[in-house]
């Protein structure tokens, strides 16, 4: 298994997810439209947007780290606990989620974020959600950490 990834190679990543699906067609009204953006095989966003425009759904994946947010259920963390998934495999990875969203995994990427300056919206959406999850946690005291 691969150890925690350094800060360059985190913003390395970050800064190399290009948008794959970047002209399609508004969604029909009741359905999502997906944008992925992909940074190789060390990062990975899924980005679901409503009829308005609305993201109402990211899947993020940084080497093991894994990030899933809805606007019905919050922020959602977890590592990604197949092996063949960690290697850059494409598939379905198998995830262990975390209790509570691990603050070790949202400093990792918001670091990333921060650093890599990027205008994409679905990337500045990120960037808030993690924010956002990142201030709602405890005094580092208080986590168990």
């Amino acid at each position: 298994m691969r150890g925690t990834p350094s800060e360059p190679e985190v913003s390395a990543a970050i800064r190399a997810l290009r948008r794959l699906h970047g002209t399609q067609p508004p969604p029909a009204p009741g359905t999502h439209r997906t944008v992925w953006h992909q940074g190789g095989p060390q990062a990975d966003l899924l980005s679901s947007e409503d009829v308005q425009g609305r993201v109402v759904r990211q899947e993020f994946t940084l080497f093991q780290d894994y990030f899933l947010w809805t606007g019905q259920h919050g922020l959602r963390t977890g590592q990604v606990a197949d092996e063949a998934s960690a290697a850059g495999m494409k598939g379905t990875p198998t995830i262990a989620f975390d209790r509570t969203p691990d603050a070790e995994r949202l400093a990792r990427a918001l670091s990333g974020l921060r650093a890599s300056q990027s205008d994409d919206p679905y990337l500045l959406h990120l960037k808030q959600v993690l924010e956002a999850a990142h201030q709602a946690l405890p005094p580092s005291s208080e986590r168990g950490a």
